[in-house]
């Protein structure tokens, strides 16, 4: 397991958690993830409706 060979036999998923969440939000704060085609019409379509969630196939 990669979690095992980074972090040893013992390693705690409270830490490695923490470790993660620093690693992702010092990550994209210099990579941004772009936006992709049609997102801002399909928000604006979506905006004023009553949906109670969304269902991806």
């Amino acid at each position: 397991m990669i979690w095992v060979s980074g972090f040893g036999e013992k390693y705690s998923e409270e830490e490695l958690r923490k470790h993660t969440k620093k690693f992702l939000t010092e990550y994209y704060k210099t990579n941004k993830v772009p936006v992709k085609k049609g997102l801002y019409i399909l928000l604006e379509h979506l905006k004023g409706k009553s949906y109670k969630y969304l269902k991806f196939i």
